[in-house]
């Protein structure tokens, strides 16, 4: 028969790995169901109860680009920072949503047997690009395409101010506009894998902040932590009109990640220290490059002026 995991898909190694870094062992893969034709990837027990996971991989490619950016090599340091690269320009249209939805669709048929147990999508990127962690993404392919709602003043002929806010539109998978209730109601949650890349984030604001655009040359120093940790981890999407709720004592890993209802809103909702530590070294390289924006700025004004 071979190895079994050698029948397993690269997402279903990750999900596994996943597990098992959460100190996870019962689990079963395609577990077979007396009566059910269909076999959900995995049967997980968590919380004293059987939980389905069904694994799909992602493999998208962006649009090819037309025009490739331009060398900038033979630009100073200074010309670098104060020139801003053109932009490429794509032949094709590239949609978000649509792998999104493309594995919903796929997840529903296999829970079609499965409503009266709690039923999970997890989602891989295997190859090319997709936003699978991307929370307007993913609520965007539950809810329907984003767009930006205006009220009209019909006699003043013009938009209301500050009346705009943001609206779910057209294709989603658990609710539309003109659906009277929600659908896929069995799938709880959708759950990204992915790989938080901490080691280098912390290198590099390290090493940004001292030798400035030079930090490449310093690539080989020796630090007293892994440059190349990769930080395993999920971000959980649920379903806020899920039958079975995915618990909320759950997938709180040190890199994991929660959005979720709130009252009327939908925003994150946990968040483990090595998320939180990611953001703090995102905000700073945020501040640092406002900083030197502004300090370039300041120059060429004061050189104008001389």
């Amino acid at each position: 028969m071979g190895d079994p995991a050698a029948r397993k898909t690269a997402g279903e190694v990750a999900f596994e790995d996943y597990l098992r870094s959460q100190g996870v062992t019962d689990f079963i893969h395609e577990k077979p169901f007396p009566g059910k034709s269909k076999r959900p990837d995995y049967s997980v027990t968590l919380v004293g109860r059987e939980h389905l996971f069904e694994l799909k991989d992602i493999e998208k490619e962006l649009p090819v680009p037309a025009v490739a950016l331009q060398d900038r090599a033979h630009l100073s340091e200074a010309e670098d920072a104060d020139t801003e690269p053109p932009t490429p320009s794509f032949v094709g249209f590239w949609d978000p949503y649509g792998p999104i939805r493309e594995k919903i669709d796929q997840a529903r048929k296999k829970f079609k047997e499965f409503k009266d147990y709690p039923c999970s999508l997890v989602i891989h990127l295997t190859h090319g690009f997709a936003l699978i962690d991307d929370p307007k993404v993913i609520y965007g392919a539950m809810h329907g395409d984003p767009a930006i709602e205006f009220l009209l003043d019909k006699e003043k002929g013009r938009l209301v101010p500050d009346s705009q806010r943001e609206v779910f539109t057209k294709d989603g998978r658990m609710t539309q506009p003109h659906w009277k209730d929600p659908q896929n109601t069995t799938i709880n949650a959708i759950i990204a894998l992915r790989g938080v890349r901490i080691g280098e984030k912390r290198f590099v604001h390290e090493y940004l902040a001292q030798f400035g655009k030079g930090w490449p040359a310093h690539i080989d120093d020796e630090v007293d932590y892994d440059k190349t940790e990769i930080g395993r981890g999920v971000v959980v999407f649920e379903n806020v009109h899920a039958r079975f709720p995915l618990d909320r004592q759950l997938f709180r890993g040190r890199f994991d990640e929660r959005w979720g209802a709130d009252g009327d809103t939908v925003t994150r909702i946990f968040a483990g220290p090595g998320v939180l530590e990611c953001d703090a070294l995102d905000e700073l390289a945020k501040a640092r490059a406002a900083y030197i924006r502004d300090a370039l700025r300041k120059d060429r004004t004061a050189d104008r002026r001389d």
